[in-house]
């Protein structure tokens, strides 16, 4: 036993560690990618049809993502994760094509998710379901802990590296940090794995991927994306909210880099200190969140971030930058109570054993009905005007709540 839980801690430090190096390797990509593109000669409203098409490409791969995490490979997904982000670094800055700057939006997205149903999985098979809530909000502590300094420091760097140059170096800063996790996980998560694995069975917990492990080629694959996508019905809630929350945060969320730079003005310089302030809001966030989520519930944390970030998305509509900086400020509150909130119930509502195929149901299904959103925004930009995304993804944010109160009434309480 002393053994297991030994191997459990170095699982949850290499975690932790790799952690910390995606605050550096995503929110570099987040900030540099849009201004990259637009020394190619791009526009702000380019980005939409990018993210478009990205989203497509990358939601198509999370239903075998959430079968291989389930299965015992967890650790394996996160190292993909790392692999995915190296590429949407490198890739742009090597061949800076069209086709090439989708695939490396693709990337990202699927080392994003890939990685936040790694981390899930592994923490939730380790730790107490009492304190999940409190673990994942220490993770988001400390990925904005370097989601606060990285847009900072890229900022500064700039003064003496081009877009280009720091892209490969936070490739080579990725490869470097996935190496690391690999070497610190792999072994002992094995056995996490099978230990879990072997409680879970004793304690009767139904293995939802069952009927499609006997399956082979072609049959094993219809048979992973049919029990993906055809979620349970205690999951329709927590879908229907997530659909609507990424529809609307993706009519604006890829643009708004672009967006402070070439339309209200800003320097680079000030897009950096834009991030750095949201990333301080995640931070100074990120616990209380998770002590609500363990106290409360998370489907309250959930619904509190709804309406934190329309919020924040409303202020945008101002072109005052001391408001814009508030918003950003606000907006990180939003987004750490979502990401406590939304891990914690995805792996607790059909137990840790099957929390891949929730989320690869529930952010297939998201990232499908979402698919076009980005390009959506990007014609209401044109078309209406530049405030307009952000007014509808206000509206849809607030709507994104209601499936959750609904369900609240119901008794569906905590979604255990």
């Amino acid at each position: 036993m002393d053994a297991v839980r030994s191997e459990g801690r170095r699982v949850l430090k290499g975690v932790w560690m790799f952690t910390v190096i995606r605050g550096v390797g995503m929110p570099g990509f987040m900030y540099l990618y849009p201004l990259y593109i637009l020394t190619l000669g791009y526009h702000t409203a380019d980005l939409g049809p990018i993210a478009t098409y990205a989203a497509l490409i990358s939601a198509l791969l999370l239903p075998l993502i959430g079968y291989l995490t389930d299965s015992g490979h967890a650790s394996e997904v996160g190292i993909v994760a790392g692999s995915s982000t190296v590429l949407s670094l490198l890739l742009p800055a090597l061949i800076p094509t069209y086709p090439i700057l989708i695939l490396s939006y693709a990337l990202s997205y699927l080392g994003m998710m890939s990685w936040q149903v790694s981390r899930g999985s592994l923490t939730a098979k380790i730790v107490s379901s009492s304190t999940l809530g409190k673990h994942f909000g220490l993770l988001a502590a400390l990925y904005n802990v370097m989601n606060i300094v990285t847009p900072f420091a890229l900022g500064l760097l700039l003064t003496f590296f081009t877009y280009k140059e720091l892209l490969i170096y936070l490739s080579i800063f990725m490869v470097a940090g996935t190496s690391g996790f690999a070497a610190i996980v792999l072994p002992p998560a094995r056995n996490v794995e099978e230990t879990h694995r072997a409680e879970a069975t004793s304690q009767g917990v139904r293995d939802e991927w069952l009927e499609c492990r006997g399956a082979s080629g072609l049959r094993k694959g219809v048979c992973i994306y049919r029990k993906a996508l055809l979620i349970d019905k205690r999951v329709i809630p927590l879908a229907l909210f997530g659909i609507l929350d990424r529809y609307g945060w993706m009519l604006w969320m890829p643009m708004i880099n672009a967006y402070l730079k070439e339309y209200l003005g800003f320097e680079d310089m000030a897009v950096s200190w834009f991030n750095t302030l949201r990333g301080v809001g995640m931070l100074v966030s990120a616990l209380p969140a998770g002590h609500i989520a363990d106290v409360l519930g998370a489907v309250q944390v959930l619904i509190l971030n709804e309406f934190i970030g329309a919020s924040s998305v409303a202020a945008l509509l101002t072109s005052s930058p001391p408001i814009i900086y508030l918003a950003a400020f606000v907006m990180g509150w939003s987004m750490a109570f979502w990401v406590t909130g939304y891990n914690t119930i995805t792996a607790t509502i059909l137990g840790p054993r099957n929390m891949g195929r929730v989320r690869s149901g529930v952010d297939s299904l998201r990232t499908y009905f979402s698919v076009p959103a980005p390009m959506i925004g990007s014609a209401i930009f044109r078309g209406i005007g530049t405030a307009a995304p952000f007014a509808f993804g206000a509206v849809l944010m607030v709507s994104a709540a209601l499936p959750l109160i609904a369900g609240m009434r119901r008794g569906w309480g905590r979604l255990t």
